[in-house]
């Protein structure tokens, strides 16, 4: 016996030839781009910024980082946390 699952022949076939598949399946592909155009630009601005200096100021770096990433942050935990559960 199979523990949990899809364990019907039908709901497998009905399964893939939904919306579902085709948003998992393309998920997959969509995060190793968005990471891959990422990389590159923060290469190609660090690359741009720093060009001519000697040294590369990593805590600035991560500074610059959260001041991106906390506003975001902030407003997802004020949307989950404000949002009625009933």
């Amino acid at each position: 016996m199979v523990a949990g699952g899809i364990t019907n022949i039908g709901s497998v076939q009905a399964f893939t030839n939904s919306w579902w598949i085709i948003i998992i399946v393309i998920g997959f592909y969509s995060v190793d781009v968005f990471f891959f155009i990422s990389a590159f630009l923060a290469k190609y601005l660090m690359i741009g910024k720093f060009h001519g200096k000697r040294f590369f100021n990593i805590p600035m770096v991560y500074l610059h980082c959260l001041i991106r990433v906390v506003p975001t942050l902030l407003l997802l935990f004020a949307i989950f946390f404000t949002s009625s559960s009933s």
